[in-house]
């Protein structure tokens, strides 16, 4: 009856760790140098690696890999067995601002539309100009561009997902007080749950970065 008992108090427990594991987002450390790839696949290519130690985010699980971002990297996916999951983003102090309850999802939202901004500066030789966060309406980076450049951000962040473009012509006027006509372009990708756009318009070389929740 004892050797029964124990049984089930093992199996409790480790289904409560199992749980608990399970807080996503959360951090996560590499153990060892580890393999990040493209999609939840061991046969998918490999987009980059991290070092042994390495934090990184971990924002959910599929089957055998974790959904996974890097500074300065980018998103990708690893096998669970790379990974030792730490505190989620609410029980970390780094995180947790008496003043901003969502500072955990600004986060998220900012690991999103950074690799984004730095694709399009580095590919327009441009820079990062304004950067903001807003409960209701997400956060938005500015880059400012020497040069037109078009990235699909399908590039930049495997699994997004194009679903249109909006174009809009638009006339006012400028700060001489003369009228002007431009072109305001419009281009919405969803990506794991989360809404991008992109807005540019043919009387500006800045590009406008919004990413939020999607509704």
């Amino acid at each position: 009856m004892r050797k029964v008992l124990l049984f089930f108090v093992s199996i409790s427990i480790a289904l409560c760790l199992e749980a608990e594991n399970n807080r996503f987002p959360c951090f996560g450390y590499a153990i060892g140098r580890c393999n990040v790839r493209r999609s939840p696949s061991t046969k998918s290519s490999i987009v980059f690696e991290i070092e042994d130690e390495e934090e990184v985010q971990v924002e959910k699980r599929k089957g055998n890999f974790y959904y996974i971002y890097a500074m300065r990297r980018g998103w990708g996916w690893t096998h669970v067995s790379n990974l030792q999951l730490g505190e989620t983003f609410d029980d970390d102090d780094d995180y947790d601002d008496d003043d901003d309850e969502t500072s955990g999802q600004e986060q998220i939202l900012k690991n999103i539309a950074t690799p984004i901004a730095n694709a399009f500066a580095q590919a327009g030789y441009g820079k990062i100009t304004y950067t903001n966060y807003s409960e209701y309406s997400g956060y938005n980076i500015d880059v400012e561009l020497k040069r037109n450049v078009s990235i699909p951000i399908s590039d930049i962040l495997p699994g997004a997902i194009y679903y249109r473009t909006e174009t809009e012509e638009i006339t006012d006027k400028d700060i001489f007080n003369q009228w002007r006509r431009y072109i305001k372009n419009t281009f919405y990708w969803g990506y794991y749950g989360y809404e991008i756009e992109l807005v540019n318009s043919s009387n500006s070389q800045t590009i406008y970065i919004y990413v939020k929740q999607e509704e």
